[in-house]
């Protein structure tokens, strides 16, 4: 075995993981779905679906990778939150 069969299988295994934790855990966004699909798509040689995962995954708004976590926030919550969240 060499050490992209290692780094395959290791990036695997952290795909699998995470997709455990966060279906196990109902936690797991939308966002973070894209970056594991990337990370699954890179090792088992699909790029160009890796990169458009990738894409998706970087030009995520706030509203698309919170919306997900915090369903039950009122309107008033999530101005808050963004307004903190403003650099």
């Amino acid at each position: 075995m060499n050490d992209h069969d290692v780094l395959r299988r290791a990036a695997l295994a952290v795909v699998r993981a995470a997709d455990h934790e966060g279906t196990f855990y109902e936690a797991q966004s939308l966002v973070e779905d894209w970056a594991l699909d990337a990370l699954s798509a890179a090792v088992t040689g699909d790029l160009d679906d890796a990169e458009l995962l990738l894409n998706r995954y970087e030009h995520a708004d706030w509203e698309v990778r919170r919306a997900h976590a915090y369903v039950d926030w009122t309107d008033q919550c999530l101005a808050a939150a963004r307004a903190a969240n403003v650099p």
